[in-house]
């Protein structure tokens, strides 16, 4: 799959992937799918991703395997978000990124006047 930010798009709010994926509610205690714990996403960007066109960020070291507190939409909840510190994951074409299921992340709209775009399997 190719995710593209357009000049202008919006980001998305903070969530983690395996909960979100669910197809449940993310706040119930089975809201996990049991391939989801060695399940990695592998994204190779296209274009460059920095802080300007809404690239990907994370919260470093809460990948392994935890749930953190959710709304009942999928997103983290607000106070969740407002106490970690969020760090830009910056990728020039043809890097690679490989994250877990588990890890915090979102991203801000693209304020660029170019696309970002890049590819998304998850295995």
């Amino acid at each position: 799959r190719i995710n593209y930010k357009l000049p202008g798009g919006g980001g998305f709010a903070a969530h983690q992937d395996a909960p979100a994926w669910s197809g449940g509610s993310p706040t119930s205690d089975d809201a996990e799918l049991p391939f989801m714990c060695s399940t990695l996403n592998l994204n190779v960007a296209i274009d460059p991703a920095n802080a300007a066109n809404g690239a990907l960020e994370v919260v470093r070291g809460l990948h392994r395997g935890l749930r953190y507190p959710q709304n009942e939409d999928g997103t983290l909840t607000k106070e969740f978000c407002d106490g970690h510190d969020w760090l830009t994951v910056e990728l020039e074409p043809g890097d690679t990124l490989f994250f877990s299921l588990h890890i915090p992340h979102r991203s801000g709209p693209n304020r660029s006047t170019t696309s970002r775009r890049r590819t998304r399997t998850a295995h």
